[in-house]
């Protein structure tokens, strides 16, 4: 006969063994609910590519259990990139399509999992659609066909000609160097302020297919140009139209090479460089106890757009 303290143990030895087993069966729909990994990479198109042109892009995903491992599971990458464990898009295009002349664009399916480090992996899938261009030219021009004026609308304030254009600027004077006293200065407190006329390739200002082949600056919204801070953002602005120089009339005003706190006034003409950024200029001064002398300048500046 069994006691009650023994009946006790056993019923207690049942609950335990019953509550182990639920959790054995039950954790991995646990997990799979609570942790499953999320590709968090949008929209479903991949950045755009052009043959011959080095390609890199980072997929992304949230979630999981342990360590996220990518891999494709249907469809076809690009030729010449390649999709490693991490989530790395990288590599460079490369052209197998037999037919001449190379199309346009080449459109690219793939579908791409991601999966976790749990016992029985969660799992993650998503179809990504990647267009490949004919070159580097007509990728630019893709970025934004809503970048080009339609012909004969009207052009924006400051474009002048088919490759020039004038917008603001300003600039500081990094180097100084006085010809009439051979005196140096570095860091001189002052600011430059003019117009910068800003000269442009043929190649940044191609139009997209079929709106036309010419190549003038004044078909570009403004929107679309590049100024100085685009210099220091992210990789979509080396698409936009860049000038190549720039040429600026600019009025100073700054402390005197003494080291005294007289304002010299001074005319200048600079040479802009890396979109307005690097400013090399000669000038002279209009007032001031050096009034006449002339001087050569390096400064930092910033160009913007009307």
């Amino acid at each position: 006969m069994i006691s009650k303290g023994e009946n006790r143990k056993i019923s207690n030895t049942l609950k335990f063994n019953v509550i182990t087993i639920g959790i054995i069966l039950f954790t991995p729909f646990l997990s799979l609910g609570a942790n499953a990994p999320m590709i968090t990479t949008a929209p479903n198109k991949l950045p755009i590519g052009a043959i011959d042109k080095e390609y890199q892009f980072k997929l992304e995903a949230i979630g999981g259990v342990g360590t996220l491992t990518w891999s494709k599971t249907s469809g076809n990458l690009p030729p010449g990139l390649i999709l490693d464990s991490n989530g790395l898009i990288f590599g460079t295009p490369t052209n197998t399509v037999a037919p001449n002349p190379l199309p346009e664009i080449q459109p690219y399916t793939v579908e791409i999992q991601v999966a976790d480090s749990a016992q029985n992996p969660n799992t993650a899938k998503r179809t990504f659609v990647m267009n490949i261009y004919k070159n580097e030219v007509k990728l630019k021009a893709a970025i934004d066909t809503k970048c080009f004026l339609d012909p004969g609308a009207a052009v924006a304030i400051g474009d002048l000609f088919e490759n020039l254009s004038v917008g603001p600027t300003v600039t500081t004077q990094l180097f100084r160097y006085n010809l009439a006293t051979e005196k140096a200065s570095f860091n001189t407190p002052g600011l430059g302020i003019g117009a910068a006329f800003r000269l442009y390739m043929d190649n940044d200002m191609l139009a997209p297919p079929g709106a036309g082949g010419d190549k003038n600056i004044r078909r570009i919204k403004p929107k679309c140009r590049a100024t100085t801070l685009d210099t220091f953002g992210d990789d979509t602005g080396r698409f936009k139209a860049s000038s190549i120089m720039s040429f600026s009339p600019v009025l100073f005003a700054s402390v005197a090479e003494t080291g005294s706190q007289e304002f010299n006034v001074q005319p200048a003409f600079v040479v802009g460089f890396l979109r307005d950024l690097i400013n090399i200029g000669v000038g002279f001064n209009l007032a001031g106890q050096n009034q006449g002398e002339v001087f050569l300048l390096m400064g930092l500046g910033a160009g913007f757009k009307f």
